[in-house]
């Protein structure tokens, strides 16, 4: 049977600059804000008790394209799950997704990438192959996937090359067969720096509280710095805490909950919660900051998350219905996801400090503190785009 391969691959660290040029308008904003917190209410679980971090904007886009290449039934489960409004059209899906990769290549510091691996035999269809390049910037490259040592080192490669080597070996050989006609990869790479570095010399061990029973030991970095701080009435009272990156309007948001055992209602809150108006809610004040180093790895294939999500046909290898794909007489059956395979990175750590001594903060300090000792959700964003979303619970994939 012809199958059809789709890895969507990930990379996230710290970040640089930012320079917007145009915004996306508001319908296709709240959808990628709506489908970003269903994605990730629906990959963490019921309990939230793992550690997540996932780019919703990189598998909407991903999810996007697919559209475009859909019909039928498959069609509108695509566009209602990616949670666009009744009265949008795929031409306004398609502009401001241009829009949206446009200001990405803006900031600097986040490289955005897009490349679709088709078998030597396998002709796209003029409209969705003009489509993918002038609005997403997706290039094209023939394999043949028969020879499939070859094949996987090919897009191994490309990945590595995107991901600037943080990712490599994600697709194993014996994952290519004869059968394989495209393979849709996206990566995303960010990096950059802190505006106010945290300083490796105040870093220091204590516990996290897993639940209200279990306690890990983790390395905490510290500083007192003026951030954008508050609690958020919308959000069960939690605690949000602004970390900016130098030369940028990028920031790397922190929620906290009140008590240990808050994340679960926090997560559903936050699904209901307009991120677009976070940052006018909170107040620019000094801040006591003790927040845990983190290095957090998260992959999964999303295939039954983006079924729960009422996506199903997209797997359904008898009426998946991606008919504007590929011309028929290249496909002599019809095409299917074979799997949407995700993995993210995200690194958070002092890198850009300076060497210097000085005590910690007094515990009868009358500043505001934000103590990231519990389980916390935190989101690499700008005011109109969320690029990374994640929990820290202490507890590894």
């Amino acid at each position: 049977m012809e199958c059809f391969k789709e890895f969507l691959i990930i990379y996230a660290a710290v970040f640089h600059s930012i320079h917007f040029v145009k915004t996306q308008d508001v319908g296709f904003l709240n959808a990628q804000q709506k489908f970003a917190l269903e994605l990730f209410s629906t990959i963490s679980g019921p309990d939230h008790s793992t550690d997540v971090i996932l780019s919703p904007i990189s598998v909407s886009t991903a999810l996007s394209i697919l559209l475009i290449g859909s019909n039928g039934v498959t069609f509108k489960q695509l566009f209602f799950g990616l949670q666009y409004p009744t009265n949008y059209s795929i031409n306004l899906v398609q502009v401001n997704s241009n829009l949206m990769i446009k200001n990405m290549a803006k900031v600097g510091a986040i490289e955005f990438a897009t490349k679709l691996f088709i078998t030597k035999s396998f002709s796209l269809q003029n409209n969705f192959k003009t489509s993918i390049d002038k609005y997403f910037q997706s290039g094209v490259e023939s394999v043949d996937f028969s020879q499939n040592v070859k094949a996987a080192q090919r897009i191994n490669d490309y990945i590595s090359t995107s991901t600037h080597g943080m990712i490599q070996d994600v697709i194993k050989s014996d994952d290519l067969t004869e059968y394989t006609t495209m393979i849709l990869v996206n990566c995303i790479f960010f990096k950059g720096l802190w505006q106010f570095p945290f300083d490796k010399s105040y870093t220091f061990k204590s516990d996290f509280n897993i639940d209200n029973k279990n306690t890990i030991q983790v390395d905490y970095m510290y500083q007192e710095n003026s951030f954008n701080f508050g609690y958020i009435n919308a959000l069960n009272d939690a605690q949000v805490l602004e970390l900016p990156y130098a030369n940028s309007k990028l920031t790397l948001t922190l929620i906290l909950p009140q008590t240990i055992d808050g994340i679960k209602n926090l997560v559903k809150a936050a699904k209901n919660f307009d991120f677009t108006k976070l940052s006018n809610q909170l107040t620019n004040t000094s801040v006591i900051v003790s927040i845990p180093k983190f290095n957090t790895t998260f992959e999964q294939y999303l295939n039954s998350p983006l079924t729960n999500m009422g996506m199903p046909l997209l797997f359904n290898k008898t009426v998946s219905q991606l008919d504007h794909i590929a011309h028929e007489f290249t496909v002599p059956k019809s095409l299917a996801l074979d799997g949407l395979y995700h993995k993210a990175v995200i690194i958070v750590n002092e890198e850009g400090t300076t060497a210097a001594a000085v005590s910690v903060a007094s515990s009868f300090s009358i500043k505001p503190t934000f103590t990231a000792d519990r389980p916390f959700l935190y989101a690499l964003r700008t005011n109109s785009n969320i690029y990374f979303l994640g929990l820290y619970a202490g507890n590894p994939q």
